[in-house]
């Protein structure tokens, strides 16, 4: 079931959020500025701290990623990685009823993804900053917990599987290291923002 579905159920309330990374990238040079790339046809690994915004949720989660790549050009990778979360996503809700009573309700959500994609970049110029384009395939699996203000809970899991897509920025401190930081969309009610570092063997 998708996780929309889940809190379209429980009636949460819906906040869309869309933050998307500008780059220039249709305008960077094609070749960049001058490096050996001999050292980019082969693996690499990488680490990140990653925030997901879940729509009906008021308090984002955060995640730890890691994962590898294989460069197949200079301008191509293929990555997987896999993001296990750190805080769990939350929202919480007052109902008054008629009877000027009131109870409180509050839903936490524990997310973990896997990803496959491929990813290609490109270089603003003579510099070492660039910027990013990521696609393909991400598997979201959650636990869900809601609770009361009375101590009673009830819990359930959700999943989704489908295309996504990013945009990212990146700076190379050399052939082998660089960062970056980037949105991604692995599902229409869920994104993530997230920032890491990138060695190259």
């Amino acid at each position: 079931m998708k996780i929309k579905n889940v809190i379209n159920t429980l009636g949460l309330p819906a906040i869309a959020t869309a933050v998307a990374l500008a780059g220039a990238v249709s305008t960077a040079h094609a070749d960049g500025f001058e490096m050996d790339t001999s050292n980019w046809d082969g693996f690499s690994a990488h680490a990140a701290l990653s925030m997901y915004d879940v729509d009906g949720f008021d308090d984002n989660g955060t995640m730890v990623v890691f994962g590898g790549g294989y460069a197949i050009h200079d301008r191509l990778q293929v990555k997987a990685d896999y993001g296990l979360s750190l805080q769990d996503a939350e929202n919480t809700q007052t109902i008054t009823s008629g009877f000027d009573t009131s109870s409180t309700f509050t839903q936490e959500l524990d997310l973990s993804q896997l990803r496959a994609y491929a990813q290609t970049d490109r270089y603003f110029g003579d510099t070492n900053f660039g910027g990013e384009v990521r696609l393909g395939i991400a598997r979201l699996d959650g636990d869900v917990t809601v609770s009361d203000d009375d101590g009673s809970s009830d819990s359930g899991s959700v999943d989704n599987t489908g295309l996504m897509w990013g945009l990212g920025l990146f700076y190379e401190f050399d052939e082998q290291q660089k960062v970056y930081a980037g949105f991604d969309s692995p599902s229409s009610d869920v994104n993530t923002f997230e920032a890491g570092y990138e060695y190259r063997f």
